[in-house]
């Protein structure tokens, strides 16, 4: 059965709270020319809201997801918050965009509206979708990541599995990769991805963003080309029909780790990433693997235990 409405005072928790949450990260998004970003993070344990401010194309927007507990939360509730959070923080009722989300569960598509929008990040553009899915097309919290992927990428040869809409890949060509191997297996995903190589003026025969079963391509024996830097950042788990068999990262990620490790140079870098919250990362044969965590989350993603694990590995 679901909850009572939450009342005036939490709702009023609510609206302090956006206000305290802006007027702390606004000098930083200001000065590192961040315009996307989480302004609340189920702060207030009655409130079980994520809060997402894009700043697209059309205007300011809010990515309102509810992490139901067990019990429910009532709709009423909800749109209450809803209502505060958009009158805290000035924007239409009309750019709201409200998700309802169990535990686990990644890119389910919710509508079928087909609108993208265009959100600057490290000075390149990507295309969101607010409306379709439970995500967005590009995941906030691991901007400084892929800050770290362009640093390295000059000259070297880029593999991205599980590619998602090809964020990393076009950090990495906008670093000078030499080239780029970007493997997704929906053609929803491989198709965004292209778009946004070529929103960014990326795109051509060097960066090759291909439709297929990641687990089966490292099934295959390793061939040539070898890449010199990868990221690896797989769903929590999959059980898609179309591919090969089901993925549970932790029960896999040692298998696909070292996988991916044979694709790579003596010497080459893999960015290992997960956001299960219990995870525990097993044996790891490389020359270094270093936690870098706390590296890649911004202020904006400061809640405990962190949204994202992630190691760098060198071969």
């Amino acid at each position: 059965m679901a909850v009572d409405p939450v009342s005036d005072a939490a709702t009023a928790a609510l609206r302090a709270r956006l206000g305290k949450n802006v007027r702390r990260l606004e000098p930083w998004a200001k000065r590192e020319a961040v315009s996307s970003f989480r302004v609340y993070d189920r702060d207030i344990p009655e409130v079980p809201l994520t809060i997402d401010r894009y700043a697209a194309s059309d205007g300011v927007h809010l990515h309102v997801s509810v992490f139901e507990p067990r019990h429910g939360v009532a709709q009423d509730a909800v749109l209450r918050w809803v209502d505060a959070a958009a009158a805290a923080l000035a924007v239409d009722q009309a750019r709201v965009h409200l998700k309802r989300r169990a535990q686990g569960v990644e890119h389910e598509k919710v509508a079928e509206r087909g609108e993208r929008l265009e959100v600057q990040e490290g000075g390149l553009r990507f295309l969101v979708n607010l409306t379709d899915y439970v995500d967005t097309g590009l995941f906030l919290d691991h901007r400084r990541t892929r800050a770290r992927v362009r640093a390295e990428a000059r000259g070297k040869r880029f593999l991205n599995l599980f590619s998602y809409t090809g964020a990393f890949t076009v950090y990495a060509a906008a670093g000078g990769a030499a080239g780029s191997r970007s493997l997704d297996l929906s053609p929803t995903y491989c198709r965004w991805a292209q778009d946004n190589l070529e929103r960014n003026h990326l795109s051509g025969a060097a960066h090759v963003v291909e439709q297929t079963d990641a687990l089966a391509w490292l099934e295959q024996p390793p061939g040539s080309p070898a890449f010199e830097l990868a990221v690896l950042d797989p769903p929590t788990v999959s059980v898609s029909k179309r591919a090969r068999r089901a993925l549970d990262v932790q029960m896999d990620h040692p298998w696909l780790i070292a996988r991916t490790l044979d694709r790579l140079v003596t010497g080459g870098v893999l960015y290992f990433s997960t956001n299960l919250q219990r995870f525990a990362l097993g044996q790891v044969s490389a020359h270094a693997v270093v936690e870098v965590t706390d590296e890649t989350l911004s202020p904006d993603f400061s809640r405990r235990p962190p949204i994202h694990r992630c190691w760098r590995i060198v071969k």
